[in-house]
């Protein structure tokens, strides 16, 4: 092979390369979330096959609203429901598609009609009977609906809505209950496909509707911009501890919290309630909204627990003080307590503590690692740091198992407990 011909393999190689390179199935995940983001936007926001058209016209003449029937919008609405899909599959990689999602929020409404159901007794209810076809067709529904196919829409199977309207034929009551009726059943069942993209993505949960939705981005805007400072009202008493009854957690509810999520958001506003899984956080400005857990990037204290009455408003990010001498209140002996260079010096380490805080909170776990400004308190696997200037006093918790200790041995020090 001559040097020319060495020299066009050479640049057919690189030409090849460079085609590879350009291709969209190499494409990063930018890339891949600005197509589908595209998609979205030129989809329809709401597409009803004709059966539904027809029923919300009669049965919901006033919220028909506006959706598209014709045949370009159905293969449209069918590429946004993947699109919505493969966003929600990517979840807060595509954090960059929450926008458009909430813009455009495209959703798929069908009905199937049952025909000339007979309802009569022993078979429950009125409505239950009504509920048990409703679920069937949803079913059905999920297993070969005309939008997409199972393996695809099974991903957002939570998202899929069934309700039902009837138009009762014939009907025997008894007073105010239906005994026998024959009547048709017409199920509307709907695909919220933004509602699945945007929840996988945010990790939020606040609705099915794109107002709910659009009220909880902008009270995301709202929470991410500075806010003039304002009085806040004094603390409540709290107490935290571990008992079956009350499983600990690493939240303080009624605590105000700064959080970064996954999105890259901040948002700023109080806990008011927390399970295994998830957050119930209520925004600065009013809005109400569930996170899972696992959509928390960072989370600040910013204050104590408040009581209900108080009005909530930003306030200066929470941040621990240096080591000082102890407020007044500490400055008496309790009985149990520790000293805190006692603690440092790894005497309790490893032991079950009741950490007392300034707020009037209790928290119990065991002791880890102790510095001059920092306590930390394992509490049943979750690691608490906790500041020393916001400690009241520590009291170690009696082995059930072991004789009670002394007065002399309380504390590791001859002396009595010593505050700090």
């Amino acid at each position: 092979m001559n040097f020319r011909n060495r020299s066009l393999l050479f640049i057919a190689v690189i030409s090849s390369m460079m085609l590879t390179i350009s291709n969209p199935a190499f494409s990063s995940d930018a890339d891949r979330v600005a197509q589908l983001i595209d998609v979205i936007r030129k989809g329809p926001s709401l597409y009803r096959t004709q059966e539904a058209a027809a029923a919300q016209v009669r049965f919901n003449p006033q919220g028909a609203g506006v959706a598209m029937t014709d045949d370009a919008s159905f293969a449209a609405i069918k590429q946004s429901i993947r699109a919505a899909i493969s966003l929600a599959d990517m979840g807060p990689a595509a954090k960059e598609a929450v926008p458009a999602l909430i813009e455009v929020f495209p959703r798929a409404e069908h009905v199937a009609i049952i025909a000339n159901a007979q309802y009569g007794p022993g078979v429950g209810k009125f409505e239950d009977w009504v509920s048990t076809y409703t679920l069937s067709a949803k079913n059905k529904f999920i297993l070969s609906s005309p939008f997409i196919e199972y393996q695809t829409l099974s991903r957002c199977e939570q998202f899929v809505e069934a309700s039902a309207y009837t138009d009762i034929h014939d009907k025997r009551t008894s007073g105010q209950r239906i005994v026998s009726a024959l009547a048709d059943i017409y199920v509307v069942l709907r695909i919220n496909a933004a509602a699945c993209a945007l929840s996988s993505i945010t990790g939020v949960s606040p609705g099915n509707t794109p107002e709910a939705w659009r009220s909880w981005y902008a009270s995301i805007q709202v929470s991410s911009a500075p806010a003039p400072a304002s009085n806040t009202a004094p603390p409540t008493k709290v107490t935290v501890i571990s008992t079956p009854a009350n499983p600990p957690s690493d939240y303080v509810i009624g605590a105000r919290y700064q959080l970064r999520m996954s999105t890259g958001d901040f948002i700023t506003g109080t806990l008011e309630g927390v399970d295994e899984s998830s957050i119930t956080f209520r925004l600065d400005n009013g809005g109400r909204y569930i996170y899972e857990k696992s959509f928390v990037r960072e989370r600040t204290l910013l204050s104590a627990p408040y009581s209900a009455s108080t009005t909530y408003s930003t306030a200066p990010a929470y941040s621990p003080a240096p080591a000082q001498s102890a407020p007044a209140a500490a400055a008496q002996a309790y009985p149990g307590s520790v000293s805190y260079e006692d603690l440092m010096n790894f005497t309790y380490s490893g032991r079950m503590m009741e950490v007392y805080l300034q707020n009037g909170s209790v928290l119990r776990g065991t002791l880890g690692v102790v510095d001059a400004t920092i306590m930390h308190l394992n509490v049943d696997g979750v690691e608490m740091p906790i500041s020393r200037s916001v400690i009241l006093r520590v009291v170690a918790v009696p082995d059930a198992a072991s004789p009670k200790p002394s007065p002399s041995n309380t504390g590791g020090s001859s002396g009595g407990p010593t505050p700090w």
